[in-house]
């Protein structure tokens, strides 16, 4: 009986990491249809500031 606990306890550990998931993806999906110019900005931005800060990473495992 104590192991079928633990197996409802996952599902609903599963369950709370796929809702959330989707609703990160739902938003994400949602920005870029409403105002793509907005989430191209933000992609850019983010884009700029990964090869700026990390690009030195991207050639030591490349290398």
């Amino acid at each position: 009986m104590h192991s079928k606990d633990k197996l409802n306890e996952k599902v609903g550990k599963i369950g709370i990491v796929f809702i959330t998931s989707a609703i990160l993806v739902a938003i994400f999906v949602l920005w870029g249809a409403f105002s793509p110019s907005s989430l191209n900005a933000a992609a850019n931005s983010g884009l700029e500031w990964m090869i700026t800060n990390f690009g030195w990473f991207y050639m030591l495992i490349t290398a």
